[in-house]
């Protein structure tokens, strides 16, 4: 069995996300595109192994197309809160893992300090 690279899946999300905006585009409103990228998201989360960042990145990718599709201001520590949240109450034991604790810290310093840098 060949060892499937985060490049190579990422490079098929890309491949299959063109595709599907093509279709989209013909078929359907600019607020229902969302639905099959978070699909592809969700496809990319169980390709690239399921690691507490991973679904972090994947639970804030659908709070993110979720606020576009229903027309509503994102706010960016509120989708981390609630992806947080989601990962805890599935399993309470991840608020203990370093991997979930670096992930949020790096994402939670990014959205407090990236506003201050520009």
């Amino acid at each position: 069995m060949k060892h499937i690279t985060q490049q190579e899946v990422r490079r098929a999300c890309f491949a299959l996300a063109a595709k599907i905006r093509r279709a989209d585009r013909r078929s359907r409103p600019l607020k229902l595109w969302g639905i099959p990228r978070g699909g592809v998201a969700a496809v990319y989360a169980m390709l690239a192994g399921a690691a507490p960042p991973v679904i972090r990145a994947t639970i804030m990718a659908w709070i993110v197309l979720g606020a576009a599709a229903l027309d509503q201001v994102l706010s960016w520590p509120n989708a981390l809160a609630a992806a947080a949240l989601v990962i805890v109450g599935l399993e309470p034991a991840q608020l203990f893992d370093p991997g979930f604790q670096l992930s949020f810290g790096a994402v939670l310093s990014l959205i407090v300090f990236a506003p201050r840098w520009h």
